[in-house]
């Protein structure tokens, strides 16, 4: 507890004062002394996993209290002490363990800067695909959050020593840090430079490595040591700040100028000393050669458009004979250089792309040429069997979706484009086959996941390949899809055991392909009916449906009404309950994307299973503890969260996330499947039922009352005789159904729990056909109301067809030419026994007191 840490800090601190008093046989042993207590507050830094940044700042505070009390006993006299001092507290933080992490997170970040393309294309171990029997830990035996402990102690310490960070105990003290040459020793630029790399380190694990258990909590330590580092380098004198800045370019010229160290001296120019970004102007030489230096270099200084259009041309004109040319070829015959420069080709068309796209139509077959090198590169890919030179395949892989994604959002991003041959010839030979290559390689690597561990290497592979899938598929562009009429059950079967992973990212990437091939999924039901609920698609997640949903059960099953089950990342209760919403999603979004009879099964399928009672309940677990204590502040904040989608991409989830997630779903829950929600209810327990009727009308009934009233407003313009009034403020609907001079109005008034329970539907002016016809009507429509999983301008449109086909083949009144009467609201009913004409009783009855005739009007036979 903290008062228990506190006591602790406070007896170290009253013991180190008694020591100090102590006469010394000699300074040697004194320092001795002291050593063992950096040594024991070293391995703590090290070892405990437990230690918060809280925890941190006590440690530093002991041993700023040992440099203190050292200075004022005279236990370093010298300005040689206090850098024998310096040096020894950096050694025992910074020890041996600390070193092999450092190694271990530097070769780490490494590969990741190598992958995604930040550092040049060049080889690197492993050279294997790496995947290994065991629990899923990716970064095994790496441990970032330790790493980050300890240079967040280095940078408090040193905050301490320079006066940047003054405990209240010594605000009184005579001592004074600033005036003290021998404590400004203490700050050494040599470990500034260690502390700014290994700040970089944290930092470049962050963006590569987000996913992993090894990140959580890493941001708010970065956070911190990047806040105090600017301080620390910022207090710097100028001269000592340039001699900062030439150690890291050192250390960078010394890993020949392609390490992480070159962002490291970016990281203390424009973050720390907020100077200008630097770019690099020297000119490129005149002579063009597709070479990996070259291409590297020309991707990463500024560079003109026209030099960009000349190497473009002489790439189009002689890659495809070209020795290293990789179309439609088996990766494994490949060297290593020969990979590494087709993945310097690829990111020089994504930068031409990007930068540079209009010299593409300048140079001849330029599209053409990229449109051609993305489906073959593919299809190497696909024939690829095995691959000696993994690293290089890697880089290979990434940098071809990295350019797929660039090319393909070309065309979204340019209308006059995406209307192009170009883009039709793409949609019509090339795509299909790229995204199911792209989706059967990342699945290769999905798959081993849900059993085995992938090193950092493989998760890279995995993962990048991942980022392309999830922006193809949340792009939803028309026709790309992931999955044909033909592998469908391949893909559902793949598909229900990556969902499974407990690899989030795999997941996520998992659930948007399920969502990007509901059109197919839709298409091959829809010649299923109610007899065959066992043949639909949604049958086929069912065992991974029911598993997710008892775990999820089990976990929840000791939760009381009204109390939040915070699910920690990165634990199989968290991978199952994120795989049965994801499913759940899923399953309503086929719901919302088919026709009234299908959506039907569907929902027949979904009660027969007695899957709603399931999950309502363990979505009113999961929900955050603010949305479930409802009281009156913070409504629209809360409701946000009901309105919002949650991001589904690969960034980092939490439990928070997640919480998200299901107050989203609950929502969609009941937009998508009211009626079914609606019939839930009665079976409810009375007091859940209770507790569920408030939440619902405190945060979602008004977001979907006001989406019914939005939805009836957007879509009127299509009656044409129908006028449509909408009034939120009471959730009331009136609808005017005119024909000729003569209306009926409708009144629906959405319950204040809308749509727990059923709107509530009246005529207050009714055309003037039978009763029973009246009644006949107002019951079809509170019928689909309340057991129709439809909207209320789906009921609007029932209402008015059944409408107009009261009066489909009715003849007009002869006399007036109307089929209903202005004023008694009659249809035609009076019929000649010659002609067959019909005619209101009104009208004939004029027509013979005006004419003195008892005739027809059409024929003149008696009537």
């Amino acid at each position: 507890s903290l008062s228990w840490e506190s006591e602790i800090v406070s007896s170290w601190k009253k013991g180190l004062k008694f020591v100090f008093s102590l006469s010394w046989e000699s300074d040697a042993l004194l320092m001795g002394y002291t050593n063992e207590c950096i040594n024991i507050v070293a391995e703590l830094l090290n070892t405990w996993e437990a230690l918060s940044i809280s925890n941190v700042i006590r440690s530093v505070e002991f041993m700023y209290f040992m440099t203190v009390t050292s200075l004022e006993h005279g236990a370093m006299k010298t300005e040689e002490d206090s850098v024998l001092w310096s040096s020894k507290f950096f050694s025992c933080v910074m020890n041996s363990n600390w070193e092999a992490q450092y190694s271990l997170i530097e070769e780490l970040v490494s590969c990741g800067e190598i992958v995604k393309g930040n550092i040049m294309a060049t080889e690197f171990s492993p050279n294997t695909m790496i995947i290994t029997k065991g629990h899923w830990d990716p970064l095994e035996g790496i441990n970032l959050l330790t790493f980050a402990r300890s240079l967040l102690f280095c940078t408090k310490y040193m905050m301490m020593t320079v006066g940047a960070l003054i405990l209240e105990e010594f605000e009184s003290s005579e001592y004074d840090p600033l005036k003290d040459n021998i404590a400004r020793n203490l700050t050494n630029i040599e470990y500034l430079v260690k502390l700014s790399h290994g700040l970089l380190l944290c930092k470049n694990s962050l963006n590569h490595f987000s996913s992993t258990k090894q990140t959580v909590g890493l941001k708010d330590y970065t956070n911190n040591i990047e806040s105090d580092l600017k301080e620390l380098v910022q207090r710097l004198r100028p001269e000592e700040q340039g001699n900062l800045i030439e150690l890291c370019q050192n250390r960078s010229k010394e890993k020949g100028g392609h390490s992480t160290w070159k962002y490291t001296v970016e990281l203390i120019q424009n973050n720390f000393l907020e100077l200008e970004p630097k770019v690099d102007e020297t000119p490129l030489s005149g002579e063009i050669t597709i070479s990996i230096d070259f291409l590297y270099t020309l991707r990463t200084r500024r560079t003109d458009s026209d030099h960009v259009r000349k190497v473009l041309a002489v790439i189009v004109d002689t890659y495809k004979g070209s020795e290293y040319s990789a179309f439609n070829r088996d990766l494994a015959s490949m060297t290593p250089e020969q990979l590494c420069l087709n993945v310097e080709i690829g990111r020089f068309l994504k930068l031409v792309l990007e930068k540079h796209k209009d010299v593409i139509a300048e140079v001849e077959r330029g599209w053409d040429f990229i449109m051609i090198t993305i489906a073959s590169w593919f299809i190497s890919i696909s024939i690829s069997k095995s691959v000696h030179h993994y690293s290089q395949f890697v880089q290979f892989v990434v940098s071809l979706c990295e350019l797929l994604v660039s090319f393909v959002g070309h065309f979204l991003k340019d209308e006059e484009a995406s209307k192009s041959v170009l883009y039709e010839e793409w949609t019509k030979l090339f795509a299909s086959e790229t995204y199911l290559i792209l989706r059967q390689s990342w699945c290769a690597l999905a798959e081993s996941t849900v059993q085995d561990n992938l090193k950092p290497i493989s998760l890279l592979h995995m993962d990048l390949m991942g980022q392309a899938i999830c922006q193809l598929c949340e792009w939803n562009i028309p026709g790309a899809t992931f999955v044909t009429l033909e592998n469908i059950n391949e893909f559902m079967n793949t598909s229900m055991k990556t969902i499974m992973s407990p690899h989030i990212p795999v997941q996520i990437t998992s659930y948007l392909m399920l969502t990007n091939a509901v059109p197919q999924l839709v298409k091959k039901d829809e010649n299923h009916d109610e007899n065959n609920l066992n043949k639909l698609s949604c049958q086929s997640c069912l065992p991974s449906f029911n598993m997710a949903q008892n775990v999820v059960t089990a976990l929840l099953q000791d939760f009381s009404l009204g109390v939040s089950c915070a699910v920690s990342p990165h634990t199989d209760g968290y991978t199952y309950t994120l795989a049965y919403l994801m499913l759940w999603c899923w399953l309503l979004e086929m719901c919302r994307s088919c026709e009234s009879q299908l959506r039907y099964v569907y929902t027949l399928w979904i009660k027969e299973r007695n899957l709603i009672p399931h999950i309502i309940e363990s979505i009113f677990k999961l929900m955050p503890e603010s949305v479930l204590h409802l009281g009156e502040t913070n409504i629209k904040k809360k409701q946000e969260l009901f309105m919002s989608r949650p991001v589904s991409s690969l960034d980092t989830w939490s439990s928070e996330k997640l919480s998200h997630f299901s107050c989203w779903l609950y929502c969609e829950l009941l937009r998508i499947l009211p009626a079914v929600a609606r019939q839930w209810t009665a079976e409810a327990d009375p007091k859940f039922l209770s507790f569920v009727d408030k939440l619902t009308s405190t945060y979602v009934s008004p977001i979907l009352c006001h989406e019914e009233m939005m939805a009836i407003k957007d879509e009127q313009k299509a009656f044409d005789n129908v006028q449509v009034q909408t009034h939120s403020a009471v959730r009331e609907v009136i609808a005017v159904y005119t024909v000729e001079e003569t209306s009926t109005e409708l009144i629906i008034k959405l319950a204040a729990n809308h749509p727990l329970s059923p709107p509530k539907v009246e005529i207050s002016k009714a055309i003037k056909i039978s009763s029973n016809q009246n009644r006949q009507l107002l019951m079809q429509l509170t019928i689909f109301l309340t057991h129709q999983n439809g909207s209320i301008w789906d009921g609007l449109l029932l209402w008015k067809s059944n409408l107009d086909k009261k009066f489909e083949g009715v003849e007009e009144c002869y006399i007036c030419f109307s089929i209903v009467h202005q004023s008694s609201h009659q249809l035609p009913k009076m019929t000649c026994g010659t002609c067959k004409k019909k005619f209101h009783s009104f009208c004939l009855y004029k027509w013979f007191t005006t004419s003195n005739m008892s005739t027809c009007p059409i024929c003149r036979n008696h009537f």
